[in-house]
Parts: structure tokens; sequence; C-alpha cells
């Protein structure tokens, strides 16, 4: 993610995901924050990796009165982002702060080279510095929406574990997210992606968002989140 001539495929997919899903990434945010915000908000350096347009940064900023810079390729994205007063970075190269916490929200899967990224993150971390990185889970769910909105490669816990040891992060926590988006993902994975209609589309996403992923966080809570999930999160810092 350090060539400015990228684009991301996905735009129209990325905002129709994000009209209406409050319970979903609300809950990212959560998961994001927890357990890696240790200093005073007021002075924590946070970096939104492929920040897109912004909602998740927004979402945490309201929340939990935190500061965050954004770092997006894609030129339209980023113009959007400036419009809404978010301090930019269109390349790795451009960082000159070292972040107590970066993140990225399904982004990783959108890049080739994957480890490089990661090495490259490590590098704009401070010390004792948190990456936390969201992910699609289990290579059996790709379907024709991963490909409709540019993934690589959807990630087990050893792969992406395997990726994080090898940039050089301990982990600190990793585990599935979204129990019951797992079987929703494979009836999309089984008859098709349609992204205006009834599977996969803004319709489907909403009705999942209000009444079937608050009882996938419950499921999540209640343990299911070691063993299945449509997502996977990853908490890791530099080694010691």
């Amino acid at each position: 993610m350090t060539n400015e001539k990228e684009t991301y495929s996905g735009i129209a997919e990325l905002a129709d995901a994000e009209q209406g899903l409050l319970n979903y990434y609300s809950n990212i945010v959560n998961l994001i924050v927890k357990g890696s915000l240790r200093k005073n908000a007021n002075d924590i350096r946070i970096l939104e990796f492929g920040a897109g347009t912004g909602f998740l940064s927004e979402l945490m900023q309201q929340e939990f009165g935190v500061k965050i810079d954004c770092l997006e390729i894609d030129l339209t994205l980023l113009n959007i982002l400036n419009r809404k007063g978010f301090k930019t970075f269109s390349d790795l190269s451009m960082l000159q702060d070292k972040y107590d916490l970066i993140f990225s929200s399904n982004v990783l899967e959108h890049i080739e080279n994957d480890s490089e990224v990661l090495l490259n993150l490590k590098s704009h971390l401070a010390p004792n510095g948190v990456l936390v990185t969201y992910v699609p889970a289990f290579p059996i769910l790709f379907s024709d929406h991963d490909r409709a909105v540019g993934h690589f490669r959807r990630y087990t816990k050893k792969s992406l574990m395997l990726k994080l040891l090898h940039a050089g992060f301990e982990i600190d926590r990793l585990r599935y997210v979204d129990s019951i988006g797992f079987p929703a993902s494979l009836l999309v994975r089984i008859f098709g992606y349609k992204s205006r209609g009834n599977i996969g589309g803004l319709a489907s996403f909403r009705i999942y968002d209000k009444y079937f992923f608050p009882v996938s966080r419950a499921l999540d809570e209640l343990g299911f989140k070691k063993i299945v999930g449509k997502n996977l999160i990853a908490h890791a810092s530099q080694r010691k």
C-alpha cells in the first residue's frame, strides 16, 4: 500500500456497507480500543491505515475523545477525509511521527504483499505501541463478494499469526469476530453475491446488522470467538 497510483476497487460497496450498520462498526471500534489505549486519550497518537471514508475514525473520535491521523491511497477517499478535517497521508513514506496505536479494518486483504506492509507499519510504532488488524477469516468463505471488492485472500488464525510474528510482532490477542457471520458468509459463497439484490446487498446488510449481529456479538462473548467467526482481530505489539 505504498503506490499512490493504486486504487480501491470497492468504493461503492464500502459506501453501502457504512450506511446503517452502526452495530457492526461500533463493535469494531470497541474491539480495537479494548486494551490498546494505554495512555491518556489526549496524549495518544493514533493512525488509521487504509482509512476509507474515515467512518471508523469518526466513531472512535466521538466515543473516546481521541485525535486520529488517516492514511489512504485512493484519491477520491483521500478527498473525503480531507473534507472531514483529518490529517491525511497517501503513503507510508510520508509518515514522520511514531504512533501509539495503528489500526486497520478490512485492509490487509486488499494488499498483495501484506507481509511487507506489516514490516513497514511496525517501523512507525512508538515504543510499546500496538498494531490492531481486523481482517476477513476462513479461506473457505472466499466468494464473489471478495472478488468484487478486490480481496487477495481471507486469513486463518495461523496465517495471520505467522505474518505478524515474521514482521517482528508479539501477539497480545487473536480472536474471531461475528460467529453468526460465518454461516451467513457461507450462504453467499454457495449461492453467489448479488450487490444490489437480496444476497449481500445493502438491504440484507441492514437486516443482519439490526437483528442478527447483536446475537452474534453475544455468542462471541459466550465463547464462540475462540472457534469461529467471519472475521479475525489481532492486537500485536513490538517484541520486547
